[in-house]
């Protein structure tokens, strides 16, 4: 009886689970975002002032942090596009290069 009850098993499995496992095994891990990627809420490949003024749960800012960051933000923001590019957001950080 347990033998008979065991090859039931195996057939269900091989016949409905094999193709979920199969999936499964085969799921790819989720790739980890870089800090540029996770301030680019809308994702079109720059950061806009409102994105970066946001606290570490993404809630925005206010008050003397939101004009600490705003101030960071214009000074890296070198082309004046009012966005941060992914160059640019990589000079956070380092002194930013004066403009020609």
């Amino acid at each position: 009886m347990r033998n008979w009850l065991l090859a039931i098993i195996c057939v269900a499995f091989v016949s409905q689970g094999a193709t979920a496992f199969a999936a499964l095994a085969q799921k790819e891990k989720p790739v980890k975002k870089t800090p540029f990627e996770k301030l680019d809420a809308d994702g079109n490949g720059e950061v806009s002032l409102s994105e970066y003024c946001v606290d570490t749960k993404g809630k925005p800012l206010e008050g003397k942090p939101k004009e600490a960051k705003e101030k960071t933000f214009k000074t890296y923001d070198t082309d004046n596009s009012n966005s941060l590019s992914a160059e640019e957001f990589k000079l956070k950080g380092k002194k930013p290069k004066a403009p020609k």
